[in-house]
């Protein structure tokens, strides 16, 4: 299968072919419809996460969303090592699934995973926001897109 696989720690993963997951004990294989890219992965891939650095090599990535065999849509945020959500298919533990509703975009779903429940959990725990409460959010479009490309500058003369 193709995925972003981790050859070395603390250098980018590169597209390649991986062995594909298989089912074992009470973990399944997802078909990834979507992953999420997060500061977990980063600091995983790194090897400074503190749970150590993952095996070599082994697919980046921790959470996403896809569909089991039977066809259920399911979001996930743990994966059995070597296989990670970046990939076309990834083996997660039976215990870490959850349903996820066809008419959610999938894209959204990945991201409303670690992500959102860090900001979900800032907001709530950390400052206390309750409904009806004041506040203000600063954040980027949701759809960003690199600035229109600029002409080369001139290059001076040759002397």
């Amino acid at each position: 299968m193709r995925a972003a696989v981790l050859h070395e720690h603390s250098a980018p993963p590169r597209y390649g072919e991986f062995g594909d997951p298989r089912p074992s004990g009470d973990a399944v294989v997802v078909d990834v419809e979507a992953a999420g890219l997060n500061h977990l992965d980063l600091a995983k891939a790194s090897g400074t996460f503190y749970t150590g650095p993952p095996p070599l090599p082994s697919v980046v990535g921790s959470d996403g969303v896809g569909r089991l065999p039977d066809g259920r849509r399911v979001f996930f945020d743990t994966v059995v090592p070597p296989y990670g959500a970046l990939a076309e298919r990834v083996l997660v533990p039976s215990g870490a699934l959850f349903d996820v509703a066809d008419g959610i975009d999938g894209t959204l779903a990945a991201a409303l995973g670690n992500s959102g429940l860090a900001a979900w959990l800032a907001l709530e725990w950390r400052a206390g926001l309750r409904p009806g409460s004041p506040s203000s959010c600063w954040a980027r479009p949701a759809r960003w897109a690199p600035p229109r490309s600029r002409s080369p500058a001139p290059s001076a003369p040759a002397a």
